[in-house]
């Protein structure tokens, strides 16, 4: 996901991802993702 991220950014656009699940999330968020698709397993600590 990092390697996906950081070549979208170099072409300044953004990255969104299907991420379903909190620990998913999570890492999307740390490696610089912009929007969550399907967010609804995330936890009140993750927000």
């Amino acid at each position: 996901m990092q390697a996906i991220v950081e070549v979208t950014h170099k072409a300044d656009l953004k990255v969104t991802a299907h991420a379903p699940y909190d620990e998913i999330i999570a890492y999307a968020f740390i490696t610089g993702v912009g929007g969550i698709e399907h967010g609804y397993g995330i936890s009140e600590s993750t927000l």
